[in-house]
This record gives C-alpha cells, sequence and structure tokens, in this order.
C-alpha cells in the first residue's frame, strides 16, 4: 500500500547560472532567495525535424549580473538571476517600461532587460558545469577509509564539484595557494571538523609533491589529507531513452549485504542468486504472493525469474497518483513515494523517468501533499539550525529545488557513514 505521494508542480527553468561561492550565513531556509538561471536550448528532439534549414538564433552575454523576471516590467516578480560573464539566449524583443535597451523574453518564460548585456555568439551552457574525475565508488568505501587510497583509473563527469571533509585519520589542512603548497609553507588553517560538513573543492591539480584539490577561494588540500566523499554511479532509468516493453518496470537492489534472490515468492525459499547493492533490474509490473514479492525476469537464468521482496531488498515503481489538475498533459510533474523511496517523473499521464531518493527524517520528515517549485537553484549551501543535535554543513549542495521552506529537492550524489559505520546510508 502506497504510504504518501508528493507531486510536485514544476514550473521549468532552462539551466542555472554559476552561483558565487557560499558563505557560511546561506540556508536553505528561504525559498524567497532568487534562483540563479542561464536561458539554455532545448534538449534535441524536441523540435519536429525536417530538411528547412534552422532558424537562427539570438545571444547575449551579461556584462553584470541581470535579473530574470516574470514579465518585462521592472517590478515584475524576480525568477532568477545570470551571472556576469554568462551566455543567454533571446527569443524575441518585446515592449515594456524602464528599460533603454529593450526587454528581452528568455525561454522557460523569464524576461530580462538588456541595458547590461551586450550581443554574444557563443550559446549558452547548463550550469553548473560537471567536473571530470574518479571519486572513490561506495564499494572502496571500507579500504579507502583504512588507506587513503582508492582506484582512480576511470575519471567521468558526474557532479559539478568534490566533496570533502576532515574526518578521523584525514585531517583537513589548507594552504593559502599553490604556490604556498609548492614551496612548503605550512598550512594556514583546517577545514571545520564535524562528521556532517562537507566542502566543495573544484579541481583537482597535480604537483610535484603530489595531488592537490583546490577550493573557489584558492586554498588548496592534499588530496590524502581530506577524505573525499565516495560517488554512486547511479543515475536512475530514463524511460524515453531506454523504455520497457509493457508489464515491466525498473528495479533497484538495495540491500547491503547483497540483495538474495528466491527461487519462489517466499522467505523460505531456496537461494537462487544474489545481487549487489544498487543492481538495476527489469521486474514485472504485478506483485505476486503476498503483495510485497516481485519477479525478475530471467534473474535465474533464461525463461527463470527470480524473487525479491520490497521490505528489504528491492526498490520499484508504484502505480501513479491522479494527476494534479493544474498539470497539463504535455507537462512534467514529479511523484515522490515515502513508502518505496522513489521519485517518479511523469509528462502527463507518462512515467519518464524513475530513481531512488532518500526523504527528510524526523524531526524534519518529508510532509505529504502537492506542492509547487517556488525555486531553482544552479547550488546552495545548506546547513542545519542553530543547536541542532545533528548538525550539518553542506557547501553549494547542486540542483537545488524548494517546494516549500526548509524543503528541496536536490542531488545526493554521495553515500555517507551513518553512526558507528556499521552501515552506509543513501542520502
Amino acid at each position: 500500500m502506497r504510504t504518501a505521494a508528493i507531486p510536485v508542480l514544476l514550473g521549468l527553468l532552462a539551466g542555472c547560472a554559476p552561483s558565487a561561492p557560499a558563505g557560511p550565513s546561506e540556508t536553505t531556509a528561504s525559498p524567497e532567495a532568487p534562483v540563479e538561471v542561464a536561458a539554455v536550448a532545448p534538449p534535441s528532439g524536441e523540435a519536429d525535424s525536417d530538411d528547412t534549414d534552422p532558424a537562427p538564433r539570438t545571444f547575449f552575454v551579461a556584462e553584470r549580473d541581470v535579473k530574470v523576471l516574470s514579465g518585462p516590467a521592472s517590478d515584475a516578480a524576480r525568477r532568477g538571476l545570470i551571472r556576469a560573464g554568462s551566455a543567454f539566449e533571446v527569443l524575441e524583443r518585446v515592449d515594456g517600461p524602464d528599460c533603454a535597451a529593450g526587454w528581452a523574453r528568455l525561454p522557460a518564460h523569464g524576461f530580462a532587460c538588456l541595458d547590461h548585456a551586450v550581443p554574444g555568439t557563443e550559446a549558452p551552457v547548463a550550469q553548473p558545469p560537471l567536473v571530470t574525475y574518479d571519486p572513490p565508488e561506495p564499494a572502496e568505501f571500507e579500504h579507502y577509509l583504512q588507506t587513503g587510497e582508492y582506484d582512480a583509473s576511470e575519471p567521468v563527469a558526474l557532479v559539478p564539484a568534490f566533496y570533502a571533509k576532515r574526518w578521523r585519520r584525514f585531517q583537513g589542512r589548507l594552504y593559502a595557494d599553490l604556490t604556498a603548497w609548492n614551496a612548503g609553507d605550512p598550512p594556514v588553517g583546517h577545514l571545520e571538523g564535524g562528521a556532517g560538513n562537507k566542502y566543495r573543492f573544484v579541481e583537482v591539480v597535480q604537483t610535484e609533491r603530489g595531488p592537490v584539490l583546490l577550493r573557489s577561494d584558492g586554498k588548496v588540500a592534499a588530496l590524502d589529507d581530506v577524505y573525499l566523499y565516495p560517488v554512486s554511479r547511479l543515475v536512475g532509468r530514463d524511460l524515453q531513452a531506454d523504455p520497457l516493453p509493457e508489464g515491466q518496470w525498473p528495479g533497484l537492489t538495495v540491500a547491503y549485504e547483497g540483495a538474495q534472490v528466491r527461487v519462489a515468492p517466499d522467505e523460505d525459499a531456496e537461494i537462487g542468486a544474489v545481487l549487489p547493492y544498487h543492481t538495476p533490474v527489469v521486474i514485472r509490473s504485478q506483485p505476486v504472493g503476498d503483495g510485497r514479492w516481485w519477479a525478475l525476469i530471467d534473474a535465474l537464468g533464461p525463461g527463470v525469474d527470480g524473487y525479491l521482496d520490497d521490505r528489504r531488498s528491492l526498490r520499484h515503481p508504484m502505480p501513479a497518483p491522479d494527476r494534479p489538475l493544474e498539470v497539463g498533459d504535455d507537462e512534467l510533474w514529479i511523484d515522490v513515494e515515502l513508502d518505496q523511496q522513489v521519485l517518479q517523473l511523469y509528462r502527463g499521464d507518462r512515467l519518464v523517468y524513475w530513481t531512488v531518493v532518500s526523504t527528510g527524517a524526523a524531526p524534519m520528515g518529508t510532509p505529504r501533499g502537492t506542492w509547487r517549485v517556488t525555486d531553482k537553484m544552479a547550488t546552495r549551501t545548506m546547513r542545519s539550525r542553530p543547536g541542532a543535535a545533528d548538525a550539518y554543513y553542506v557547501e553549494d549542495v547542486p540542483w537545488t529545488m524548494h517546494w516549500r521552506p526548509a524543503y528541496a529537492l536536490h542531488a545526493a550524489s554521495h553515500t555517507f557513514l551513518a553512526s558507528r559505520g556499521d552501515r552506509l546510508m543513501q542520502p
């Protein structure tokens, strides 16, 4: 039985501009904070294909920060911000007051005054940009924690920054800059300790003294002197690009010790296979047995299904709740299922993307209900309330979308050690 569904009405923005360096005072408790956006081209494949040449596109570059508003007037509601130096696309020029250079209509229902922008030639790029590196994987956690070493042989663009902290054997010493590090100067400070603190680094730099991580303020830390968060390669399933036949659903194993695939939908049945944590699977879309068992197609050989229990070993989609009345046939909306801890993205009534999530726990448990997204930010620094028992500070959390004060959908790319280290938790 579904315990909750939280459809979130999405007011889509086309992209985001880089955030300014986050300071300790930033918090997710203020959804009125500006959304940082830069208009980008629609995804490929959305336009009808024909033999005619595409219409020319018009680009501008912001000379200083440019406000994105809900209409072509200076007193319109603020929707976002285009950072100085960022490119953006202009769909058309429109009439409006209080703007000498004229107003521009942007993608994603935004408007900007062109007084502080100049024509450009480069198309905008979705923000924040990704960095290419090879962080530890969750399976390497124990070895990495003990030795500081991991297999870094497959760099990949996953997330927009490195996240690290000072913890246990990792001292988190900070040096003034690369010159000071190369000269062997002493450190100028440390990352603040605390298991819940996560600090953002923007680049790995190879030096004669070994690799270092670079912060946006120029300070550096030795790679082997900070705990670099493991990053799961899990990305969910895009059911538009990778559809499944009717009657089949995507699934994901979630048993840390390995998901035990039974030969029959019964916990006393023989174990036919054991699948590692976070193994993508394909299941039949109707449960069997007592309603908590699901058939894994061909799990035990061609034509031989296996069975997993969704109370301990499996996450899967849930039947869709009724589409909110405000959502059109071709509009996107999100359903978050608290029981299964999954997120389902719909276009109208069609499921187009599915993945796992981790919702809030008490005392900040995720509220049930239907909500509209109030803002979107490329990155947002998050911190716990003063005096919180489980204190945390996380710099520049990417792709943050508030739907209620202090509640947001956001990226959760890493795993972290919980309590005494007896298990890994997926944030």
